[in-house]
């Protein structure tokens, strides 16, 4: 036997993995989550971690439906950039004891302005689609809102 792993094994193998890295990140989120409202630093943190864990949740659910390997390795890259990115900013916001408290605040500050760059804008285009049907509510959300 040369020790090859079968298409179905690695399967086996990628799904326990994923179920020991979704139990790691459920409970190091829900301990996060009762810290977050001592500090805002404490807060922003946890939405970088809630960043990641959705970012990861995608992957995941990529990697399970995806038909082509190529698309899934481009896609999963881009992923893994925004994942990248936000340890980034996290670092970013708590290198410097001095200045943690106020990062974090203007990182919240500037978040409304992402989020109403994101929805505002897709706001009228979503009701448009809604309106004819074309997309519907799935009900879905992440797994790890809050």
């Amino acid at each position: 036997m040369t020790g090859r792993v079968t298409r179905s094994a690695e399967e086996e193998m990628a799904e326990e993995f994923d179920k020991h890295v979704l139990a790691l990140l459920t409970e190091v989120i829900q301990k996060s989550y009762r810290c977050s409202e001592k500090d805002v630093v404490s807060r922003a943190l946890l939405y970088f971690l809630v960043r990641v864990a959705n970012t990861w949740q995608s992957i995941r659910t990529l990697r399970k439906h995806s038909n082509d390997d190529k698309v899934f390795m481009i896609d999963a890259a881009t992923l893994l950039r925004a994942m990248l990115d936000a340890c980034f900013q996290a670092e970013h916001m708590v290198h410097d004891a001095d200045s943690r408290d106020a990062r974090a605040s203007e990182y919240f500050d500037y978040e409304h302005v992402e989020r109403y760059k994101i929805f505002g804008s897709s706001a009228e285009f979503v009701g448009e689609m809604k309106s004819r049907g074309a997309i519907g509510n799935t009900g879905s959300s992440s797994l790890f809102d809050f």
